[in-house]
């Protein structure tokens, strides 16, 4: 800033901003909206109307070319049509078994937005239902407190089928106390979320050769995916 005198004779500062500052504060502040965007939280960037999409161009420049961690609609709804049809194929009782977790997995995580740790640490008795529908108690990283995840009825539906193959009651109940959600193959052991994203990426790379033959872009995306790419795949859905 420059100090100048007005027409009263009383002293004023001046400031005058670069162009490069206002640029940069620019893409910062875009990078930010991008993220609440990716987080669901917002539906659209202002600040690409503002500059017609100069500053998500140059985060992207500075980016670099990354695949984004996202499996769009069509291939989402693939995916989910494609393990179903493994699991008509299949006919080692063990295998289904492998093959209805990983579909447990998959859906679950989409439609809750959970954190893979978060899914491994739950357990039944966190399973509430409460006016009309049924949400899950999870401690999210770093938090000292539950906090209520809203279960939509495609998670329901997914963690009663799920249930079923383990030879439990469709829904919770009474007396499940610390029995997984997420379960070994004898069911009553919980599995680590690095164990979790091992069994999707397994999960991924089987899908990665099938999908060549409906599009040629999708098994990049499918061979990269991770069991994290589901919180953003529901959170672009949304958005």
């Amino acid at each position: 800033g420059t100090q100048a005198i007005d027409a009263n004779g009383n002293p004023r500062v001046q400031y005058r901003f670069e162009e490069s500052s206002i640029r940069l504060t620019i893409v910062i502040l875009s990078g930010m909206f991008s993220w609440l965007i990716e987080a669901g939280y917002l539906a659209g960037n202002p600040f690409r109307l503002f500059d017609g999409g100069q500053a998500s161009r140059e985060i992207k420049e500075h980016a670099g070319d990354v695949i984004e961690h996202v499996l769009e609609r069509p291939l989402w709804q693939w995916v989910i049509k494609q393990v179903d049809h493994y699991l008509t194929e299949e006919t080692n009782p063990q295998r289904i078994r492998d093959l209805e977790r990983d579909r447990f997995m998959l859906i679950f995580l989409y439609y809750t937005g959970l954190r893979r740790h978060e899914l491994a640490k739950s357990t039944m008795d966190k399973l509430r239902f409460k006016d009309g529908g049924w949400e899950l108690r999870v401690r999210g990283k770093g938090r000292t407190k539950d906090e209520s995840v809203i279960l939509l009825d495609p998670a329901v539906a997914a963690l009663s089928r799920y249930r079923q193959v383990r030879e439990l009651p469709d829904l919770p109940g009474a007396g499940e106390i610390g029995i997984p959600l997420l379960a070994s193959n004898r069911g009553k052991k919980s599995i680590t979320d690095n164990h979790m994203n091992t069994l999707l990426k397994r999960l991924f790379a089987r899908l990665a050769i099938d999908a060549n033959a409906i599009d040629h872009t999708w098994p990049e995306k499918l061979t990269n995916a991770t069991a994290h790419w589901l919180r953003h795949t529901i959170a672009t859905h949304n958005a």
